[in-house]
């Protein structure tokens, strides 16, 4: 799929566990360890990853590395898939990391029980843009941002949506942000942190809207 020059592409993925086994031991790259959405010599074309049912469609990162990585250039949407068991190799975003520039949108789906370790974004680590809708981020954890971290000039916005149950050792339970975010018509319950249990926004550029 990262080598589609066309327009658009989709990954049908199936009810099913689906578990990551070849751990790194050469390049971080999309042979080994987590799955990667890079973008093609041409162009930027969209992945659509489509599955069966956050309930049925699940992949387990097994704790090898983090779940996905989505590059810079690169467009994805995530539909219907939990993403789980992330603990990544390089501290940020144990389920997911948004390298700068990359786009990435999820829908319907679950984020939980990954970890970033003594790093940054357990859920997730943002460098890019997120869109999250009627989704849950949960029992997630790191040490700065347990759920998920936003990184300067990173923009995420979440609707209809939980971020809950996550925990961070110092700083943002729930979420660190030090870009920017729009959360609309949606839960941020039970997360721990010995800062900023809920959310921590700092920084000049960081911005937190909620809406409803």
């Amino acid at each position: 799929a990262n080598r589609v020059s066309a327009p658009a592409v989709t990954i049908q993925l199936p009810a099913g566990i689906y578990t990551l086994t070849r751990s790194v031991t050469g390049l971080d790259d999309e042979f080994n360890g987590d799955l990667d959405f890079a973008p093609p010599a041409v162009g930027s074309p969209l992945i659509t990853l489509q599955g069966a049912g956050a309930t049925t469609t699940i992949i387990d990162a097994n704790q090898i590395d983090r779940v996905l990585e989505v590059f810079p250039r690169r467009s994805a949407v995530i539909n219907a898939v939990t993403i789980r068991n992330g603990v990544p190799l390089t501290n940020r975003g144990g389920g997911i990391a948004v390298q700068s520039t990359g786009n990435l949108e999820i829908n319907d789906s679950v984020v939980s029980d990954n970890s970033a370790g003594p790093g940054i974004g357990g859920g997730a680590w943002i460098n890019g843009t997120l869109k999250i809708r009627r989704s849950e981020v949960r029992a997630n954890s790191a040490n700065i941002g347990g759920g998920i971290a936003v990184a300067s000039g990173g923009n995420v916005q979440i609707a209809q949506s939980s971020i809950r149950t996550n925990n961070a050792e110092s700083i943002g339970g729930g979420m660190d942000i030090l870009g920017s975010m729009i959360f609309a018509q949606s839960s941020l319950v039970d997360n721990t942190a010995e800062y900023g249990g809920g959310a921590n926004v700092s920084g000049s550029i960081g911005r937190f809207v909620v809406i409803n």
